[in-house]
């Protein structure tokens, strides 16, 4: 109810500011409409950040440069579509009245918001460098912040559970097993979920569609959750042996985790579907764009796994039709895409031909995708769970290792 009443106040505050620009809301286009949502969302964001780094007397303004980075929007849309740009020169208006006479400590951000504020204003390379040195002193402070992690509260947490496995200095040549499940709501398979760490006991277990705003600690294991904004919807998760060097999550609605290691990266991703009306459509490939992104600033060999929400041949689909959600044109295009960013499906590379399907026992959805990496042994489905998908484990090739520790201890 209460995101409902944002959207509504975030339309009825747009009408408002058009109607003083002389310009009428509803006679607009529809992507006019939604990339004026974008901006003004963006708007609240910068204004937030603003508060909660304290930049003191330097400031990232709300410009044309800097929405467009945050939403996506380029410099040549601005430039040609008036109504965007007058509507930003009227919100940066109330940009400008933001105080910033703030502590972080007194804002309750915990280390993984600040770790997403560096994120933003470093990789999306705003040009601001008050604002670089500033994140410089953060991260300073955010040495302290790791420290108190676990007393401060924050809207994603990373909790490690009790007697969790090792620390940082994890390789990709220890890892074994990595487990990807859409388990469509936590709380519904929280004792399938616990059934299945102890039966197979993976590395990594990457849950999607959690739909809850914490997941249970299991001992042995380390969680990374990032549950998203929306109560009761989406949300992905990561239960770990390993403790990561570094946690970011992406996405609102909570579809985005990224654990980074001493060689290689994990990205456990739920795509949106584009919906039986195909009503998400735009939304989908801008999250794919969003995801391509972020995946092409990694140089460490990456294990991208979960939901893709795409049946990209005819082979992975029960009965294929380009009319379906999954199966358009554009969906299977753009998950081609992450194939010629030079990311492998596993299952299909071992198992070409064969037909297996994750969903409703209809299409094939789940994946994993590595850049890479070799020496995997095998990529399939486990027949497991009364989820509407069923999990797909990734198996590594471990006889070398096996083979030099049997020599030191003969």
């Amino acid at each position: 109810m209460e995101n409902n009443d944002k959207e509504v106040n975030r339309i009825e505050r747009i009408k408002g500011v058009l109607e003083k620009l002389n310009h009428n809301y509803d006679s607009l286009p529809k992507m006019t409409k939604h990339n004026l949502e974008k901006i003004d969302l963006a708007v609240d964001q910068l204004i937030e950040y603003e508060k909660a780094i304290s930049i003191e007397n330097s400031r990232v303004y709300a410009s044309i440069n800097n929405v467009a980075k945050i939403t996506g929007i380029s410099n040549k849309t601005f430039q040609n579509n008036i109504v965007l740009k007058k509507f930003l020169e009227v919100r940066q208006a109330d940009f400008r009245k933001v105080d910033v006479s703030y502590e972080l400590t007194e804002l309750r951000h915990n280390n993984n918001e600040l770790q997403r504020m560096v994120d933003i204003f470093t990789k999306k390379d705003i040009e601001c460098e008050p604002l670089r040195r500033r994140i410089v002193i953060l991260e300073e402070e955010n040495k302290e912040l790791m420290r108190r992690n676990s007393e401060l509260s924050g809207t994603v947490p990373v909790v490690s559970g009790p007697d969790a496995g090792s620390g940082h200095h994890v390789r990709l040549k220890d890892i074994r097993k990595v487990i990807t499940w859409n388990v469509n709501g936590f709380k519904k398979r929280s004792n399938e979920i616990r059934n299945l760490i102890d039966t197979e006991g993976p590395d990594f277990l990457c849950l999607q569609e959690i739909r809850s705003s914490s997941i249970e600690d299991i001992r042995g294991y380390h969680k990374y959750e990032h549950p998203g904004n929306r109560k009761g919807y989406s949300g992905v998760a990561v239960y770990s042996r390993h403790r990561a060097k570094s946690f970011n999550y992406y996405n609102d609605e909570g579809r985005i985790i990224v654990l980074e290691f001493d060689d290689f990266v994990l990205v456990n991703a739920y795509v949106p579907t584009i919906g039986t009306d195909h009503a998400r459509k735009q939304y989908r490939f801008e999250f794919d764009l969003s995801l391509q992104a972020i995946l092409s600033k990694i140089d460490l060999p990456v294990i991208l796994c979960g939901d893709m929400n795409a049946a990209p041949e005819k082979i992975d689909a029960l009965k294929y039709n380009t009319s379906f959600a999954g199966q358009t044109d554009d969906e299977v295009s753009m998950f081609h895409k992450y194939n010629d960013m030079g990311y492998v499906d596993m299952m299909r590379k071992l198992h070409p031909g064969i037909s297996e399907y994750t969903w409703n026992s209809q299409l094939r959805l789940d994946y994993f995708l590595l850049k890479d990496i070799r020496r995997v042994e095998e990529c399939w489905t486990l027949r497991y769970g009364t989820s509407d998908h069923i999990p797909v484990y990734l198996e590594f090739d471990n006889s070398n290792q096996v083979k030099q520790e049997t020599k030191l201890v003969s």
